[in-house]
């Protein structure tokens, strides 16, 4: 399922309310992205919505945001710094940087029936596994501004 506000919808059902999904086309959503900057921006700003709502609720039973942020911080934080890490010693572990490639081939052919597109399914695939990168910035940025009690200003990418 997916939400416009998942955050939102989070906190109506802590309430005990219902939130349904209908299985019809409500609105057209155009993101109007023509450069890769639009697109990075875009994805930092969802790493500090997954850091954020993580922050707020990521301790109730239904641990909100936390594997998002679980997954950005082992995609673009943990494994590249063990990469790197393992490639002072001896050159062979940057082989292991094909873990990326091969993640969007896996995500890839997992999505091809569903997108009824394979070439649909490598760039949505492609976006998902480096989209991390940018995410990391953001949930960086929004511990950054906790640690200075500083409040979140938009993250524009238009």
């Amino acid at each position: 399922m997916f939400f416009e506000e998942p955050e939102m919808c989070f906190r109506l059902r802590a309430q005990g309310w219902a939130v349904f999904c209908l299985d019809a086309e409500m609105t057209l959503h155009d993101a109007a992205m023509d450069k890769l900057s639009q697109w990075w921006n875009r994805a930092k700003r969802a790493g500090y919505a997954y850091a954020n709502g993580c922050y707020l609720h990521g301790r109730s039973a239904a641990r909100f945001n936390v594997r998002q942020v679980v997954s950005v911080v082992a995609w673009a934080g943990l494994l590249p710094l063990l990469i790197a890490l393992l490639a002072r010693f001896d050159v062979v572990f940057l082989a292991l940087l094909f873990v990326f490639p091969l993640q969007v081939l896996r995500l890839m052919l997992k999505d091809c029936a569903r997108l009824g597109s394979c070439r649909l399914a490598f760039f949505y695939s492609l976006s998902n596994v480096f989209g991390k990168f940018p995410q990391l910035l953001g949930g960086l940025k929004f511990v950054v501004n906790m640690c200075k009690g500083r409040r979140g200003t938009l993250i524009e990418y238009k």
